[in-house]
């Protein structure tokens, strides 16, 4: 992937070791006009991390690396960073991805409508806690405001047969 430097510190990192679902992800967000870079495991996930400019995480937890921990340890790289859990896993509640860490979660299958919704919020109180302005707000909110007054893509995302 070829960086724009004048994005380097707006990376949206979207990890899932489904890359339909990575793809379904980037898509929905493209229109934040960020970098989005995709992790296909644990390992990939930090190694970004570790590079700086993540201003989200959207991550499932069935990845291969992926252990009880995982949220905890991204906080600790990524204090201040949204992390938002994106998951089909029965067990994974709101409250305990919260107490683990996230700022955020949502269930497989979403709606796209909701997914946009979740981050518009989370970048906005990441950006009011930094106490800095909105990542391009006007645009991306008008991007995200578009879809909820329209009615939006309401549909919900297609797990692929051979995911987990």
């Amino acid at each position: 992937m070829v960086f724009d430097p004048e994005k380097l510190s707006n990376v949206v990192l979207v990890a899932d070791a489904n890359e339909d679902i990575r793809c379904i992800v980037a898509d929905a967000l493209d229109c934040l006009r960020t970098n989005i870079v995709q992790a296909a495991n644990v390992y990939e996930v930090f190694e970004h991390a570790a590079r700086g400019g993540v201003i989200l995480v959207v991550t499932d937890l069935e990845m291969p690396g992926c252990s009880s921990g995982y949220i905890e340890e991204l906080r600790r790289h990524l204090p201040c960073t949204p992390i938002l859990v994106v998951t089909a896993l029965d067990w994974i509640s709101k409250a305990h991805t919260r107490a683990n860490g996230a700022s955020g979660y949502l269930k497989k299958p979403f709606r796209i409508r909701q997914l946009r919704a979740i981050v518009a919020q989370l970048l906005g109180e990441a950006c009011h806690y930094r106490n800095t302005p909105t990542l391009r707000s006007e645009e991306s909110k008008t991007s995200f405001q578009a879809d909820a007054d329209h009615g939006g893509e309401d549909e919900f995302t297609k797990i692929p047969s051979n995911s987990y």
